[in-house]
């Protein structure tokens, strides 16, 4: 059973009534954001460092899949979307075939960007 104990002044415990456990208590304290680095498993072993710090936002480029599958879908009719268009305001809108030769000068007008068969377009 594990024990995490919250005091008044701020300072975490946490330990176990488990002999078997080989991790080491550890104890901190929440406020000021310090961590403790596990020693040998006996009680108060853990050994305090200096106040955690925190690393900048890590930012990981996303590659879209810009591939348009058999589950993609007309956001007019529900067939088939043949062409993804995506809007300046970051919208995204899907046309099936019929639709896009339908509606291709509105599409051409508005488009950032076209994905998929461009050639239904002309």
């Amino acid at each position: 059973m594990l024990l995490v104990v919250l005091d008044t002044s701020g300072t975490l415990s946490a330990r176990t009534d488990d002999p078997r456990q080989r991790q080491a208590p550890w104890t901190g304290s929440a406020r000021r954001g310090l961590r403790a680095e596990p020693g040998p498993a006996s009680p108060g072993s853990a050994r305090l460092l200096s106040p955690a710090r925190t690393v900048g936002a890590v930012s990981t480029p996303v590659v879209e899949n810009t591939r348009l599958t058999a589950a993609d879908r007309c956001d007019r009719c529900g067939a088939q979307a043949h062409l993804r268009v995506r809007l300046a305001s970051g919208g995204t809108l899907l046309f099936c075939a019929h639709h896009a030769r339908a509606h291709a000068e509105k599409i051409k007008e508005v488009a950032v960007r076209l994905e998929g068969d461009t050639s239904l377009l002309s």
